[in-house]
């Protein structure tokens, strides 16, 4: 884990980046339908609800990102009941022990800003219609990914609808990162 934390003249934190090596979807493995933040959301709450409301957190996506909690051939359920919640914690906890523990670095010109965007949703078309009709032709030798992706195809909910959410932009000097502030 990566913590990186801006605190202002007056010694208060401005902004948190966490950057953690570990899938962010704990929740709803392939069978979400819509923009979930899951555990780095609630991170990101937790970091919020401990320094104030007007911090701007972000999650960043660490290097070898893909590095899941669980074997996804496994038999058992994976989406336990509060693991999303319980990993949110812990990395909210690791984050701000880092912070309260570093070595503070040299002064920077340091900026950061919290916006709601409303994004739209992707709207099915003509071509994704046609790979379904690709995909479904091929009958029982179709692998269980591109069945899947047929029924996602199919079922789509949210052709035509948009959500909100928000994102934070950080500057240290010439470095920009951006990233969702759910």
């Amino acid at each position: 884990m990566q913590t990186l934390g801006i605190y202002g003249a007056d010694k208060a934190l401005h902004a948190v980046a966490v950057n953690f090596a570990c899938h962010p979807d704990l929740s709803g493995g392939g069978r979400a339908e819509a923009i979930d933040s899951d555990w780095p959301g609630e991170m990101v709450a937790h970091l919020m609800a401990i320094r104030g409301e007007n911090t701007a957190c972000m999650m960043l996506q660490g290097t070898a990102g893909d590095i899941n909690h669980t074997d996804h051939r496994a038999t058992t359920p994976r989406w336990l009941p509060g693991g999303k919640s319980a990993v949110a914690r812990g990395v909210a906890g690791a984050a701000l022990f880092a912070m309260e523990t570093a070595t503070p670095l040299v002064d920077a010109t340091v900026a950061c800003r919290k916006r709601e965007l409303e994004i739209p949703y992707y709207v099915r078309d003509k071509t994704i219609f046609a790979l379904a009709d690709e995909l479904r032709a091929k009958g029982d030798a179709a692998t269980y990914f591109e069945k899947n992706l047929i029924e996602r195809i199919e079922k789509w909910p949210n052709d035509g609808k948009s959500d909100r959410v928000s994102v934070s932009c950080m500057r240290i000097g010439e470095l920009a990162i951006v990233g969702p502030a759910r």
